[in-house]
């Protein structure tokens, strides 16, 4: 598993918001930042930062892996993107 640092995402566009209480210098397991970011808020934009920022089949392949950690409704939209 690839390491990334949270503040590459605050970079790319996802809201420092949602990462309020991380240090944003640690790396972690990017899938599982993905998927962190997912449970703690999300929306169309950071859906679209996310899905450019990793890339189609990375995102694709993180989500599928993951998908016992969101909920349903949350999967079927993220299925959509892939469309």
């Amino acid at each position: 598993m690839q390491k990334i640092q949270i503040s590459k995402l605050i970079e790319a566009g996802v809201p420092r918001a949602v990462f309020w209480n991380t240090d944003i210098n640690k790396e972690v397991d990017e899938d599982i930042l993905l998927i962190s970011v997912f449970q703690k808020g999300y929306n169309d934009a950071i859906i679209k930062v996310l899905f450019e920022f990793y890339g189609k089949e990375k995102f694709k392949t993180y989500v599928i892996k993951h998908k016992y950690r969101i909920s349903k409704k949350l999967y079927s939209r993220l299925l959509k993107v892939f469309s």
